[in-house]
């Protein structure tokens, strides 16, 4: 059976997959934050811990480029209630950068991407939540 990923493991993907998408594919960081999700939706409802340094990892990317996808930024807007209830030996890199991703929420120039309702009922979908949590 597989491990389960580290932080930086998963860090090195989000990095990955935007660098690969945007930069060499010209996708929109709508695209790359919906395509990262899709392609790890099996893992988040193993480990709430994975989705959630998933889910910030998108926001620190996200707001480097200038812009966020309004269903990543809500649920990072209560993120800071849901890590105290996580457990991993990876915790402490998922508490600094969440407190990063506040930071330049608060502080960077940045436009938030609405999504149309059927692309937040993929997105809860492959996040498993709303209807389709367990």
């Amino acid at each position: 059976m597989k491990a389960e990923k580290t932080y930086e493991m998963i860090i090195n993907d989000v990095v990955f997959v935007f660098e690969e998408c945007i930069d060499e594919f010209g996708f929109t960081v709508s695209q790359a934050t919906a395509k990262t999700i899709e392609e790890n939706h099996f893992i988040f409802r193993k480990s709430p811990f994975i989705k959630v340094a998933y889910l910030v990892q998108l926001g620190l990317e996200s707001i480097t480029r200038g812009e966020i996808v309004d269903y990543v930024c809500e649920r990072l807007a209560n993120v800071d209630k849901i890590i105290p209830t996580l457990e991993h030996e990876d915790i402490h890199f998922l508490k600094r950068d969440s407190q990063l991703y506040q930071e330049l929420a608060e502080t960077t120039v940045y436009d938030i991407i609405e999504t149309t309702v059927s692309g937040k009922i993929h997105a809860e979908y492959h996040l498993g939540e709303g209807i389709y949590a367990e």
